[in-house]
């Protein structure tokens, strides 16, 4: 079995080869609009069921699998990944020291990430929340399939393609270069109030398949909650959530078709209550 490598060590050898994507970019007005979006909204997201956020709460930290379920409980980790990408996690988690402590976040500047995937509650870091010496930046998902043929984009058959994540991962610093170097064709024409969906894109395709686009920051840091971090809502769901629960204390909840929904909002709100997290609120 190959040597296990430090995460940074790895992306900190592709840092002049982003540097110089970088430098070949021709800067103009759009580009420059997109630089200046990120430097000032680029931050990362994890998107949690309303369980998952109850028990990250409770112990005031965000596990990765592994440290959740256990490492050697197989038949959990295969449900918790799916059977079918399970032994590709395995490969490429492997790689790395710590591998069992890397957690996964997606980049994101402004929207609430992954909720057609992973679930409603988006919990959002600022950057500077991650220790650089534990992090860096992949292009893609690192589960991204194959658009033909099956498998995944950061594999040969189930073997991870070092050198192609070695080609297209990056330290944290270089998060902004990062992402103007995957997103440069794209961004000529888009508005910026859609840049957030050019960074993390989550949504469903002609046919109704989802899909998904993004940035992934991997970490084996410790991640605890005892560090500012924010759940980002709409602001039609913080409404809804408190109304909801305004009316099920005053007995004007009555349908049975709302019930769930309106449960969800008193338990939301109970959470918020105890542990007084941040609230990052956005217009869609």
């Amino acid at each position: 079995m190959a040597t296990a490598m430090r995460l940074y060590v790895f992306a900190k050898g592709n840092e002049l080869n982003i540097d110089s994507e970088y430098s070949a970019i021709t800067v103009t007005a759009s580009i420059k609009a997109f630089v200046t979006h990120l430097q000032n909204e680029l931050g990362c997201s994890v998107n949690l069921s309303q369980k998952a956020l109850k028990g990250c709460m409770d112990i005031q930290k965000y596990l990765s699998a592994y440290e959740l379920i256990g490492k050697t409980n197989i038949r959990a980790l295969k449900k918790h990944f799916s059977a079918g990408k399970y032994p590709y996690r395995i490969a490429f988690d492997n790689l790395f020291v710590d591998g069992d402590k890397i957690k996964y976040f997606t980049l994101n500047s402004g929207n609430l990430g992954m909720p057609n995937f992973w679930g409603r509650y988006c919990m959002v870091f600022n950057l500077d929340y991650f220790d650089f010496n534990f992090s860096a930046i992949t292009r893609q998902n690192t589960l991204t399939p194959n658009r033909t043929g099956g498998g995944y984009y950061y594999f040969k058959a189930k073997v991870p393609d070092v050198n192609k994540i070695r080609d297209e991962i990056s330290i944290l610093s270089q998060a902004v270069k990062h992402c103007v170097i995957k997103k440069q064709k794209s961004i000529l024409g888009t508005k910026t109030e859609q840049y957030p969906e050019l960074v993390c894109y989550s949504g469903v395709r002609p046919g109704n398949s989802r899909s998904a686009d993004y940035l992934e920051l991997i970490t084996t840091q410790d991640c605890l909650l005892t560090k500012p971090c924010k759940i980002r809502l709409t602001e039609q769901e913080m409404l809804y959530f408190f109304n909801a629960t305004f009316d099920s204390f005053n007995g004007n909840t009555l349908k049975q078709n709302k019930r769930a929904i309106d449960r969800e909002a008193d338990e939301f709100v109970a959470l918020y209550d105890k542990y007084q997290f941040e609230i990052d609120l956005i217009k869609v």
